[in-house]
């Protein structure tokens, strides 16, 4: 991995009106579920290290093929 995972705007945000409690109980579970989602790209970064040094590793791809909608990919391993 060449660069360490940042968490998002919206999860610091998130984050920071948590800590001034400002959080409905939505909010707060809305909060829980980013917060578990980082967690689980940050072990997921983890475990592609230990991945030999001939793949090379994308995270995050935002793509719009032609005449369709735009779509996210989280995760691309090529190999040679």
């Amino acid at each position: 991995m060449f660069r360490s995972r940042e968490k998002s705007d919206l999860l610091v945000i998130m984050e920071t009106l948590a800590i001034r409690g400002t959080l409905s109980n939505k909010q707060q579970q809305y909060l829980q579920h980013l917060q578990k989602g980082f967690a689980g790209e940050q072990a997921f970064d983890q475990m592609t290290t230990q991945l030999k040094d001939n793949f090379f590793i994308l995270t995050d791809l935002f793509l719009q093929p032609h005449l369709s909608n735009t779509f996210q990919m989280h995760f691309k391993c090529i190999s040679n």
